[in-house]
């Protein structure tokens, strides 16, 4: 599997998949944290820089590729997408796979806004109970 978010690797790592290639956290060389370095099965994963190049992804042979058939086993009571940009509100809109996860298809799908996003991504002693105060409302209302 490859891992494209800052985090995933971690959630891979933790699940006993070590990703062959991942983005990372940018101020470590490995791109993960001296925290999941012990979790990794066998070669360190390769470091992907820039924007994701999807034939490059292809051409490293991901055990894993989402495809519509397997979006469908995806579920959740409500899903947080960070897509707060034009750009990838457009993506998110128009992907196929994701439109397949049930979740996303029964409209239980929060994208939030910038400032709700920052909070959230950069969470501190002061950005948490702004972050709570923006999404729970949103969430509550989705799972009502």
């Amino acid at each position: 599997m490859v891992s494209l978010g800052v985090t995933d690797a971690d959630v891979a790592l933790a699940l006993g998949v070590t990703p062959i290639a991942l983005t990372g956290f940018t101020f470590f060389e490995t791109r993960l944290g001296p925290w999941a370095m012990s979790m990794i099965d066998g070669d360190v994963p390769e470091v992907l820089e820039g924007e994701p190049n999807i034939e490059y992804i292809a051409s490293l042979d991901p055990d894993l590729f989402l495809g519509v058939e397997q979006a469908t086993l995806l579920d959740a009571d409500v899903i947080i997408m960070l897509a707060d940009q034009p750009d990838a509100r457009e993506f998110v809109a128009n992907d196929p796979v994701l439109q397949a996860v049930p979740a996303v298809a029964d409209g239980r799908m929060v994208i939030p806004d910038t400032d709700t996003r920052g909070a959230l991504t950069y969470n501190t002693v002061l950005s948490v109970p702004y972050l709570l105060d923006q999404l729970v409302p949103q969430i509550a209302e989705i799972v009502s």
